[in-house]
């Protein structure tokens, strides 16, 4: 017999009984403690970890109840015990319960808990739902303050999703939309992502209450070849020369896309200059690009215009790039 096995199987039935019951109030099931003890497959397999393990030497007032040890002898495949109880005069008793009997106890408790807790979920998330099916349909025309409102109440998510998704910088952006493209463009991609996330949270939603069956499909595809190009004239620190070296080099435009260089002008100002003049010498005839490369560059250390700028450089080289395919 493995002692030392069936003390931990004991004791990690013990914890996920005490999960469930964490869980029955979290999700307010209406299931207390005592209704628990009146089922079978929860109290009988407590009952054994307790003598066990939780009171071995159980007392009631300070009168002797029961003791147990540990037996070296016994059926195989049973958790075996000797006991002396109060019950039976305190005479020797050979206590054994069957291993797999314990485990399929166990596992008609969780089956049948967790299917009380998913039903408490799916009928405290009705209300969510409707409101996200509402928010969903209303988006285009509700008063842009009250999205930014109903968004970083129930999607503080988004704000993650771009440097410049937080609620007063998306107020400032919003206020200049007529302005310039770049502001138009940041609002309209601000929306897109708003729609895509709340799509997104509804999908898995219903995938988690209704899962389907998945389908494996082997895919095959390529690895994007990273390609940048080496120019003159650009002073660079050991450490951002080390960073370039160690993408593979060429001035072949073969499946060309410039992830990279629009990449680290959202993530690493030591790299400006470079990519900026990677992207003026490939679209030097594209005036959108050259002028928000100038926007950028003139505004550096004012995040809201440099991001505005940035994600409407991003939208027209990823446009060049797909007329170029």
């Amino acid at each position: 017999n493995d002692y030392a096995g069936n003390m931990s199987l004991m004791q990690a039935i013990y914890i996920q009984q005490d999960f469930i019951e964490e869980l029955l109030q979290i999700f307010r099931c209406g299931i207390d403690k005592g209704q628990l003890k009146k089922d079978h497959n929860y109290y009988f397999n407590r009952s054994i970890r307790n003598e066990l393990m939780g009171h071995p030497i159980r007392k009631i007032e300070g009168a002797l109840i029961s003791t147990t040890l540990l037996a070296y002898n016994g059926p195989e495949g049973c958790i075996n015990y000797s006991r002396y109880h109060v019950d039976n005069a305190f005479s020797f008793e050979m206590i054994s319960h069957n291993i797999i009997g314990i485990i399929e106890r166990h596992t008609e408790f969780i089956r049948a808990y967790f299917a009380k807790i998913i039903a408490q979920i799916k009928k405290l998330m009705k209300p969510f739902i409707k409101r996200l099916q509402q928010f969903e349909a209303a988006i285009d025309t509700l008063e842009f303050s009250k999205l930014l409102d109903f968004t970083f109440k129930y999607f503080e998510s988004m704000e993650r999703q771009d440097h410049i998704y937080d609620k007063s910088s998306l107020i400032e952006v919003y206020a200049k939309r007529d302005e310039h493209l770049r502001y138009q463009n940041l609002i309209e991609h601000f929306y897109n992502d708003l729609k895509e996330s709340i799509k997104g949270r509804l999908e898995n939603i219903d995938e988690i209450f209704n899962p389907k069956e998945s389908k494996f499909e082997k895919t095959d595809f390529e690895i994007p070849e990273i390609i940048i190009s080496i120019f003159d004239d650009l002073t660079l620190d050991e450490e951002d020369i080390e960073e370039v070296n160690t993408t593979k080099l060429t001035t072949t435009n073969t499946n060309r896309n410039y992830n990279y260089e629009l990449g680290k002008l959202a993530s690493n100002p030591h790299l400006f200059e470079m990519m900026c003049s990677i992207l003026r010498k490939q679209f030097s005839k594209n005036t959108v690009i050259i002028e928000e490369i100038d926007h950028m560059t003139q505004n550096q250390f004012n995040k809201v215009e440099y991001f505005s700028a940035y994600r409407l450089l991003r939208k027209e080289v990823e446009k060049s790039e797909f007329s170029n395919c």
